[in-house]
């Protein structure tokens, strides 16, 4: 237990960060610097590429200590065990969402400052050093905003494109599960476990292909145009609200894709190392869920 609850705790961490990435947009049409907000948040990125190392490691852990006795095939019993486990790490990236959705006014207005102070300073050690000051703990309490729930007809006035908010959601659901699914699958196929493991850069990529053809795009170009003056900043806070409110039901439902995308990629493991069972449909659906 203790094991799966540090794989939820950095899963909320990742997934709190993902969220508050959008919210960079805002601060950065506030002071007119996409390219300084963006490089900035990489740093706190950082934090969140640490927490996915340790991570990803005690996730895998979770299958090999399940799979311990059984080489060949794993009972439906330890199946379900672990399935759960896995459901419990997906509802972490729920409440990691959440979290960061709830903390994007005060972190707008934090990051907000951090920006003037570099364009000031206009150094990243000048910058560290006056963040650790001690007056600076008291800035970061006076920056402390609650929430914004704004009614839906308050969004519905803005002339965002619906479209990319619809990919935004699958993107994220593809990611949250696509690691997970892709390590579960190795317990439903042990034979070919490795073959299954090296199938999640090809979930990835799709998942990267949506995000950089259909989701990338028209945040930057809503972003820059706000910084331009053809958009208001009203308009960059509704996006914002939309992406972070996607990023929640995109976890959400990758409880419903979990299972049968492991099914899938199980399937396509067996297929890639015995080519001849892709005539036998019983044999590549076999791993996909009763109820799919």
């Amino acid at each position: 237990m203790i094991r799966l609850a540090i794989v939820c705790i950095f899963t909320a961490v990742i997934h709190s960060i993902d969220a508050l990435y959008y919210s960079s947009r805002i601060s950065a049409v506030r002071v007119r610097k996409l390219g300084i907000a963006l490089t900035l948040f990489n740093m706190l990125l950082l934090f969140s590429r640490f927490a996915n190392t340790i991570q990803a490691p005690l996730t895998g852990s979770l299958v090999d200590r399940a799979m311990l006795g059984y080489a060949h095939q794993v009972p439906a019993s330890v199946l379900a065990t672990l399935s759960g486990q896995f459901r419990w790490i997906i509802l972490a990236a729920t409440v990691g969402s959440v979290i960061g959705a709830l903390l994007v006014p005060t972190f707008v207005r934090i990051f907000t400052r951090v920006l003037t102070i570099f364009e000031r300073e206009a150094s990243v050690f000048k910058l560290f050093k006056r963040l650790f000051r001690g007056r600076s703990y008291r800035v970061l309490l006076e920056s402390v905003r609650a929430p914004q729930f704004k009614r839906p007809e308050e969004h519905v006035k803005s002339n965002i494109p619906k479209g990319f908010l619809i990919a935004n959601v699958i993107v994220v659901a593809i990611y949250t599960t696509g690691v997970l699914s892709t390590i579960y699958s190795g317990a439903l196929i042990p034979d070919h476990r490795l073959t299954a493991d090296n199938l999640s850069g090809i979930v990835n990529v799709i998942a990267t292909f949506l995000l950089i053809i259909l989701v990338d795009p028209i945040i930057a170009l809503i972003t820059d145009q706000a910084i331009a003056g053809e958009r208001t900043e009203h308009d960059v806070q509704v996006m914002v609200w939309y992406l972070v409110a996607g990023k929640i039901i995109g976890t959400i439902l990758a409880q419903f894709v979990f299972l049968p995308a492991a099914g899938f990629i199980a399937s396509m493991a067996q297929v890639i190392a015995q080519p001849a069972t892709i005539t036998n449909l019983s044999a590549f659906t076999r791993f996909f869920p009763n109820w799919f």
